[in-house]
């Protein structure tokens, strides 16, 4: 049912390998077992290591806030408009199902925690991730009490409640214009 949250999941990876010149070899966006992965050489600089496997995160929080933004946006509109309910009920799932599938996997914790373990001493950026890499690991162990699917949830209440907050703040702003 999240399907869409493990394309844009593995996308995210693929992305980063890109932008970071690390050679993908294979990719997999989805299987019937619910899972996907990108294959890809090795990088050369630990910091490529933690940006390729903490993609995900960033790249799925921006997009399902984006999709609830759209949801919210879409409801806004709903007077007697039956596809904008549809389109907000879409963009919402689509919300959700990004926002569930944010957290880097087992397999990107395994990797960020060895390139964190080996240069922590001498990199300031691998000693800042180390909180990072510990919220991650309770966030993975907090799985099976539908952590994701809560943060996805936070996700989706927080942007509609900043869009309430904006708009009520620019309401009396344009009301005073005209």
């Amino acid at each position: 049912v999240t399907f869409p949250g493990i394309v844009i999941h593995e996308l995210a990876h693929k992305w980063a390998c890109e932008w970071r010149g690390v050679t993908v070899t294979d990719v997999s966006y989805f299987s019937l077992d619910g899972s996907g992965q990108v294959i890809h050489h090795t990088p050369t600089d630990y910091r490529d290591t933690i940006l390729i496997s903490t993609a995900p995160f960033v790249v799925n929080t921006i997009l399902s806030i984006g999709c609830y933004a759209l949801a919210a946006l879409a409801i806004s509109r709903v007077v007697t408009n039956q596809y904008t309910s549809i389109a907000a009920l879409g963009f919402a799932w689509l919300g959700l199902s990004i926002g569930m599938h944010a957290f880097p996997s087992a397999q990107d914790l395994g990797n960020v925690w060895r390139e964190v373990r080996a240069y922590w001493r001498r990199s300031m950026v691998a000693a800042l991730v180390i909180p990072a890499v510990i919220l991650f690991r309770v966030a993975s162990l907090l799985e099976f009490f539908w952590f994701d699917g809560i943060y996805a949830a936070t996700l989706g209440v927080a942007t509609v409640v900043t869009l309430r907050v904006v708009a009520a703040g620019v309401a009396p702003i344009v009301a005073g214009v005209g």
